[in-house]
């Protein structure tokens, strides 16, 4: 069971991050800006080429998907957990047409609808793949 939960949050990450970098709007509301920046393109390709090399080598690639979901949780710890104003304010302009749960503040990174769900997802993810692994 672990193994299914395991793969099906693994391909619900891809695709949610895919869906992040393309963009999504329903109804006129932008649930998902356009991330077409270098940065984010090279991350869903480094992405990518983690989760083929689990599929393809999975007593190598688990390690590879695992340290790579790691690193990238811990990135995005840091922007909520110590935002500078310049970090805020750069986000907020950012993702100002997004929609958000929970609305924007000018002193804390509070990620808009997309980014909880991606979150979301990343540590479900990295938690099944854990369990799997253990």
């Amino acid at each position: 069971m672990l193994f299914i939960l395991n793969w099906f949050f693994l391909i619900m990450l891809l695709v949610w991050f895919a869906v992040v970098v393309i963009g999504l709007t329903i109804n006129n509301i932008i649930i998902a800006e356009r991330g077409s920046d270098l940065i984010t393109i090279a991350w869903l390709a480094l992405f990518v080429g983690c989760v083929a090399s689990y599929f393809f080598i999975p007593s190598i690639g688990q390690f590879v998907t695992l340290g790579f979901q790691f690193v990238w949780i811990v990135m995005q710890s840091l922007n909520f957990i110590r935002p500078t104003p310049r970090k805020v304010a750069n986000y907020n302009k950012v993702f100002r047409n997004s929609h958000h749960i929970i609305p924007p503040s000018d002193t804390y990174v509070i990620p808009d609808t997309a980014h909880i769900i991606l979150l979301s997802l990343l540590v479900l993810s990295f938690v099944f793949m854990l369990l799997n692994i253990l």
